[in-house]
């Protein structure tokens, strides 16, 4: 079987650890939530503290988050510029980023040839729809995506760290019961013209970002291509990393990662962002103020809740779902924007009404 025919299968992630030799993990689905993990760990983990900090997941989460607070990207900010400003050039940037990661993983499959395995096929239900809008609504109220709160955490701005307490608080709320959440249609395979379309608009996103990246240098537009290509490395080494899934591992009793793998990427990431907003000048430290504190517990409860039935937050559908041909991926980041759109749009018309008024 091809590389690309492997594209279009349904079936279970597996990751490429750091020396190279195939290890199976697991990700945010029922079972996962429902069945404790005994560990996320490394292939070959030996609880050599100091041998993680040599894994190369470590190194790509720190450029990644180099590459997020020099970009300056979020789909919050991104949708409220497309919809009161009509200018759709900072989502354009975004999906220059999808497009390099899409990249990167038909690269990583070419290479690397039946090891690196894309996404479970998710079925499309009111379970997905609903924690997608809530993830949009989350995001709305948080002023940041999953992406953006790096960014202004990067940035010194310690409201944000409420975020992590609001996804902390959206891990103890109960489940769905899935008997009342119906399916709106089974996991849909990915048909070969529609995969051959998805892989021309990657290459050109690819093309045309490349030559504004090489050709007029362009720092957001580098930041963005490096992005979509560690995000890809630092999932592929390890798709469990991400900190809303970290933070999940912690508060529901699992504990944390032997040879603490996991937190030190998490770590790496947020460093990455500190160091890279100093570096050019980004990085103001900021106290906290309540109202944004509450602001940002609260929208990080929603994003969190979402998050846990999408599954993944919107940096995992970006970066490592969408890249990997996941439908329902592109469908639940599609439905997020257009809740985010509605909120930014209804806000706007109200607040003009009220001072017309």
């Amino acid at each position: 079987m091809s590389s690309f025919a492997v594209l279009c299968s349904n079936c279970q992630i597996t990751a490429i650890c750091t020396r190279g030799v195939l290890d199976r993990g697991t990700y945010l689905d029922q079972q996962d939530r429902e069945t404790p993990r005994r560990h996320i760990a490394p292939c070959g983990a030996s609880g050599d503290f100091a041998l993680t900090m040599l894994q190369p997941i470590i190194l790509f989460a720190f450029v990644l988050g180099a590459a997020l607070s020099l970009a300056s990207t979020c789909t919050i900010a991104a949708t409220k510029r497309m919809v009161l400003h009509r200018k759709a050039d900072w989502m354009l940037g975004i999906i220059f980023a999808v497009c390099w990661s899409g990249m990167t993983v038909l690269v990583l499959r070419a290479f690397v040839p039946g090891q690196l395995m894309p996404p479970t096929s998710i079925a499309l239900s009111w379970t997905l729809v609903g924690a997608s809008v809530a993830m949009g609504v989350g995001a709305f109220v948080n002023r940041a995506c999953f992406i953006g709160s790096v960014g202004h955490i990067g940035t010194g701005n310690v409201s944000y760290l409420m975020t992590f307490a609001g996804l902390a608080v959206a891990r103890l709320i109960p489940d769905i019961p899935s008997y009342s959440m119906p399916k709106l249609s089974e996991a849909p395979a990915l048909d070969p013209l529609l995969f051959w379309t998805i892989t021309a608009v990657f290459l050109a996103g690819f093309l045309y970002s490349g030559f504004r990246a090489l050709w007029r240098r362009q720092r957001a537009i580098i930041a963005l291509c490096v992005m979509g290509v560690f995000s890809v490395l630092t999932f592929a080494s390890n798709p469990n990393w991400t900190y809303e899934n970290w933070v999940g591992q912690v508060v529901n009793g699992h504990g944390f990662s032997p040879t603490y793998e996991v937190e030190i990427t998490v770590l790496a990431l947020f460093s990455g962002a500190v160091v890279a907003a100093m570096i050019f000048g980004k990085f103001a430290l900021r106290g906290p103020k309540t109202k944004v504190m509450l602001r940002c517990f609260l929208g990080g409860a929603l994003m969190g809740f979402g998050a846990r039935f999408v599954p993944g937050g919107n940096d995992t559908l970006l970066l490592w779902v969408i890249p990997n041909y996941a439908l329902y991926g592109m469908v639940a980041y599609a439905i997020m924007v257009l809740t985010a759109a509605l909120l930014v749009w209804s806000t706007h018309r109200f607040r003009r009404a009220t001072q017309g008024g």
